[in-house]
């Protein structure tokens, strides 16, 4: 899940559901490229599809993954803040 297109995906899916063209347009990654890790995310279980025609919509599965990256991503933004207040302090 950490591979940053997945991130991407994932973050171009927390509000609504997107067809895999409209996705690859979104994060600017090839659509080959971008059905290979959606089918990496639904088969782990973390999407859910849906087909209409000839296109397949992705969405979230579990509404509540999408706040677990938001802490994990505002603790590690602390971190590196506090590295860099440590850093800093170093060198006065």
């Amino acid at each position: 899940m950490a591979h940053p297109v997945r991130l991407a995906l994932l973050n171009a899916l927390r509000d609504r559901e997107r067809g895999v063209g409209d996705l690859a347009d979104a994060i600017g990654v090839p659509q080959p490229l971008v059905s290979q890790h959606l089918a990496v995310l639904r088969n782990q279980g973390l999407l859910r599809n849906r087909r209409n025609g000839s296109e397949v919509y992705y969405s979230i599965a579990y509404p509540k993954m999408i706040q677990a990256c938001d802490l994990l991503r505002e603790v590690l933004f602390e971190h590196l803040r506090a590295q860099e207040q440590l850093l800093a302090s170093n060198t006065d």
